[in-house]
Parts: structure tokens; C-alpha cells; sequence
């Protein structure tokens, strides 16, 4: 006597049961299918971007397995951003990444910092020497008008110790305002800075193993918040312009500062 199977069910056990039919793909699943080709990964993230798609880019960062995305290889300082990020990110953004930078400021001066992005702000924090928080500022993502980032020129263009081209973003939150055209007076004045230049602060282990890593960490900061622009932008109901993010020279501006400019300054 032959007993009856339910229906749908197949002699070889419940496990080979299988939905007819699927059209959804598992994000986690396309992941996993493309975890050995970090190219793909890269294609993604340009392609969130480009969309504003914030939430698949804090996916695609959080789930990366293949190390297509920037991690400092300074434990130290993951815990840092860590504790960083508890403390100052709040209730109404989402956390996306942090990065070590060197800050430019208005007198052309490098300072170590420390910068978080999120879905509504960036924060440009100061540590002390043990990590501590000592001041932070906050660039609100709906008060960047426009964001330059590409090669560090000053006479030439700038490298490391190694050899490797250095790469940084500059940040502009008032229209009309370009760093390559105020006068030492102007710097004087606070009103007229209205930017901020982040170089990535890369180990020297870490650019001896890729010599193009300076424009690949400048590139994805870069792209995080453009990312976070254009998702203001969609949910404002405002179109996007090209004009708003370019690639282009990052000109500092010490080099233009000679003494002949200062004399002028206190003789007028």
C-alpha cells in the first residue's frame, strides 16, 4: 500500500520544497553574490549615490566583506569613532561613517580631526591626545551648497612621504565664497569662511600598499555626502544640480600669501 504525500510535498523531504516562483533578491543574498568582486561593490555604492539612496549605502558599508570600502587598520581609533559617534550623533539622523582627516583650516594650517557623517550633519571634532572629545562643530548637510573635491595644488600638486598624490574635499556652505579668491583680510574675517578642506589621514603602512588609496578614501567621503545631499534634496522636493558636487583641483592657498600682500594689508 502506497501511503498518500500532501500536496506540494516531494518523497525526498520537506527540505526540497521550493516557492514556484521569485522575483525579490535578498540584499544580504546580492552581497554575498558579489563579495569576491570588489568592482561590483564600488558600482553599487556610485549607483546609491547617485540615487540618494542612504539607507543601501549604510547597508552596502556595514555588510562589506571583500574590504572594498576604507577601514583604518588603527584599531585605536575604530573604538575612538565608536565612543565618538554614541556621544554626539543624535535621535533625527543615522549614523553612516567617520573618517581621521587633516582639517585646513583659513591660515592654510593641517590640523588632526576627526570627522562623522550622518544623514543630516557632518561633525568636525577635536580629541585630545587620549581620544577625549575637547570641542565639535557641526555642518548641517542642508547648508552645503556645493562640494569640490580632487587633487591638493599649491604651486604643484601635493605628495607624501611615499610618493602618493594627496587628494582632499573642500566643503562650501555660502554661495559665491571660493577660498582661491579672499585676501588676507578677508581670512581675518570668520564671515568670509564659509569652508572646510578634509584631507584623509592615511598611515604610512597603508599608502605603501596602495599608492592610489588617498584618491580612493577621498573619493568615498566624497560620495557619503553626496549621498546625504542629494537624499535632502529628494525629500525637499528640489532638483539636483551638477554644479553641486565637481571634481576638481583643491587649490590651498598659503602659496599666494607673500610677504608683498601683507605689507600691502598694513599700509592700506
Amino acid at each position: 500500500m502506497t501511503s498518500q504525500l500532501p500536496h506540494g510535498m516531494s518523497s525526498r523531504g520537506p527540505a526540497d520544497i521550493r516557492p514556484e516562483t521569485t522575483h525579490s533578491v535578498n540584499f544580504s543574498e546580492t552581497l554575498s553574490n558579489l563579495a569576491k568582486n570588489s568592482a561590483h561593490l564600488q558600482t553599487l555604492f556610485d549607483s546609491y549615490v547617485q540615487l540618494g539612496d542612504v539607507e543601501q549605502v549604510i547597508k552596502l558599508l556595514e555588510e562589506d566583506k571583500t574590504q572594498c570600502f576604507y577601514t583604518p587598520s588603527n584599531t585605536e581609533y575604530i573604538e575612538i569613532m565608536r565612543d565618538l559617534r554614541d556621544s554626539l550623533v543624535q535621535s533625527d539622523e543615522d549614523f553612516i561613517k567617520g573618517y581621521r582627516v587633516l582639517a585646513i583650516n583659513q591660515w592654510d594650517v593641517e590640523q588632526e580631526r576627526i570627522i562623522l557623517i550622518t544623514t543630516r550633519r557632518v561633525y568636525h571634532i577635536k580629541t585630545n591626545s587620549a581620544g577625549v572629545l575637547v570641542k565639535a562643530t557641526i555642518t548641517h548637510i542642508t547648508d552645503i551648497c556645493r562640494m569640490v573635491w580632487g587633487p591638493v595644488f599649491s604651486n604643484r600638486f601635493e605628495y607624501d612621504s611615499n610618493g602618493n598624490q594627496t587628494f582632499a574635499i573642500r566643503l562650501f556652505t555660502e554661495e559665491g565664497v571660493d577660498p582661491e579668491n579672499l585676501t588676507l583680510k578677508e581670512k581675518m574675517n570668520s564671515d568670509f569662511c564659509s569652508f572646510k578642506t578634509y584631507k584623509p589621514k592615511i598611515s604610512n603602512n597603508e599608502t605603501i600598499e596602495s599608492p592610489t588609496i588617498h584618491r580612493k578614501v577621498t573619493k568615498e567621503m566624497a560620495g557619503i555626502i553626496e549621498c546625504a545631499m542629494r537624499y535632502y534634496r529628494l525629500q525637499a522636493d528640489m532638483v539636483w544640480s551638477s554644479s553641486y558636487v565637481q571634481e576638481a583641483e583643491v587649490t590651498r592657498k598659503s602659496s599666494a600669501l607673500g610677504m608683498s600682500r601683507i605689507i600691502g594689508l598694513f599700509s592700506s
